[in-house]
């Protein structure tokens, strides 16, 4: 019975730690030039522009270094579906060592319905391991894919950021 009582006040006191992750101050950052949507990112990590897209990360030298959340803007084109949009992201993360489909359900990203899915897999060269949380869905004018990718070993700790992205992402 005390190690229950002990286990609980760790629990509960650490509890506070974890939720001033979920409330870290955050920006909102607004494209209305190229790709016209806005999110809210943590405040004081950086974007830069990748083809089709922009990846949000920490700052280099911080632990959220290699935590990411990418928006990447996939032209339509006839034929292609949100259907076709996933299989193509779960065949290019196939070809990973050690790929591992965790979850794949349906999802509302900005009220408009898509599909969530969680994997993990080794980092190209390297033994490290990272897990993947993927939304793909559908604008007006492109397909969507925002994801979170952290080493799994602080994949849970920054997982409020993705939530918060999902939750506050607008395309018009």
């Amino acid at each position: 019975m005390r190690n229950l009582v002990t286990v609980m006040a760790v629990v509960l006191f650490s509890m506070p730690a974890f939720f001033s992750l979920a409330k870290d101050s955050y920006k909102k950052y607004t494209d209305d030039q190229k790709y016209n949507f806005t999110v809210e990112v943590p405040e004081k990590w950086v974007v830069e522009n990748i083809k089709n897209g922009l990846v949000f990360s920490g700052k280099q030298g911080t632990e959220e270094y290699n935590t990411t959340i990418t928006f990447q803007f996939i032209p339509k084109q006839t034929g292609k579906t949100l259907d076709s949009e996933v299989e193509k992201f779960l065949s290019q993360m196939k070809t990973a060592q050690k790929f591992k489909l965790i979850s794949k359900e349906s999802c509302k990203l900005s009220g408009v319905p898509g599909c969530k899915i969680r994997v993990s897999y080794q980092a190209p060269g390297t033994a490290e391991l990272f897990s993947q949380e993927q939304y793909i869905t559908e604008t007006k004018s492109c397909f969507c894919w925002l994801g979170y990718t952290a080493p799994s070993d602080l994949f849970d700790k920054y997982h409020a950021v993705i939530t918060h992205a999902a939750q506050t992402v607008k395309f018009p």
